[in-house]
This record gives C-alpha cells, sequence and structure tokens, in this order.
C-alpha cells in the first residue's frame, strides 16, 4: 500500500515536474532541488499517514530509483573541488601544534 501511496501521490507530480524542466536540467541543482524537496517531504507525509516510519525501506527503493532514473548521470567528471593543500603549509601546520605540546607540559610540570 505504502509503495503505491508513493507512486501516485508524490512520484507521478515529481515525474511530471522534472520531465518539464527537461532532461538537460537534471543535474543543475538549481533546477531540482525544490522538487526534489517536495518529493522527500511528500513521502515523508505519506509514511506518517500509513502509519511507518520515515525512512523505511519502500522509500528507499523509491528514492534509488529516483537517483538512477534522473542523476546517474551527473557526475562531476574530471573536476575537482577540493584540492591538497601545499606540502609545506601541511608540515607547517602540524610542526607547530606538535612542537608546543612538548614546551607546554614542561611548563605545567614546572609550575607545579
Amino acid at each position: 500500500m505504502l509503495v503505491h501511496l508513493n507512486r501516485i501521490h508524490c512520484g507521478e507530480p515529481f515525474f511530471a515536474k522534472m520531465a518539464a524542466a527537461g532532461a538537460a536540467s537534471w543535474c543543475r541543482l538549481g533546477a531540482v532541488i525544490r522538487p526534489y524537496h517536495e518529493l522527500t517531504e511528500c513521502l515523508e507525509q505519506v509514511a506518517e499517514v500509513v502509519g511507518c516510519f520515515f525512512p523505511n525501506p519502500d522509500v528507499q527503493d523509491f528514492f534509488l530509483e529516483v537517483h538512477s532514473t534522473f542523476f546517474s548521470n551527473c557526475s562531476r567528471g574530471e573536476e575537482n573541488p577540493f584540492e591538497d593543500a601545499p606540502l609545506g603549509l601541511v608540515v607547517w601546520l602540524t610542526a607547530v601544534p606538535v612542537g608546543l605540546i612538548p614546551a607546554l607540559v614542561y611548563l605545567v610540570v614546572w609550575r607545579s
């Protein structure tokens, strides 16, 4: 029953909105965030009405289907938003605190 209600009340409106948006915009967060949020809220409300907890295996399966249908080709490609910090900076940010620890321990022991 939950699976059927999820499809009718939540899935069909979401699929219609995604079809209206067009496949070219499925990977743009700004174009899909509102329908996706509405889908999530709808699925949560249906689960509550039926008396099921949220999330549950049926809802998770539905989300997997949605993701495989609409978002399976939305990889970041070669773009890497996070680059490693320069080696000198990493060494400096590691060595300074490690070097301060023995000095602070010495001061605490000396003052006690």
